[in-house]
């Protein structure tokens, strides 16, 4: 198996983990009291978004395992995908860097290691789906 397809494989299941992490958010964050505390209107925007966030990182996570072939190639659609997911999870990882400042968050240990993790994890995301571009070039 060559470095890009095990690169896509390996983007999948972190995507899958990504989904998995997301489903989570309601619990860990404490949304439902949180949630009570604004609009009914603002309150079913952000859930519904969130929702559906989720199941577009589950669509993508089975795209990735599925089609991980046609995705390793790099080229034409798959090569555009590749560009597009890899620049998505580029773009977090900045906006995790630079919006998410730990200057302005109360210290929590157990949010620093999660904001250390997130920086970690978009990289390896980032560079999953940038491999394909970059391989053989």
């Amino acid at each position: 198996m060559d470095f890009a397809k095990t690169a896509i494989l390996t983007g999948g299941i972190l995507s899958f983990g990504v989904a998995a992490g997301h489903s989570l958010f309601y619990r860990l964050f404490g949304w439902k009291s949180e949630f009570e505390k604004i609009s009914i209107l603002n309150r079913k925007i952000l859930y519904t978004i969130h929702v559906f966030l989720t199941i577009f990182f589950l669509i993508f996570a089975s795209i990735s395992i599925l089609f991980a072939e046609e995705l390793s190639t790099g080229k034409g659609l798959a090569g555009s995908i590749c560009f597009g997911y890899a620049l998505l999870w580029f773009i977090r990882l900045i906006w995790q860097i630079g919006y998410f400042r730990l200057s302005e968050i109360p210290y929590n240990r157990n949010l620093l290691v999660l904001h250390y993790f997130l920086i970690f994890l978009f990289a390896i995301l980032s560079l999953c789906y940038l491999a394909p571009l970059v391989q053989d070039r």
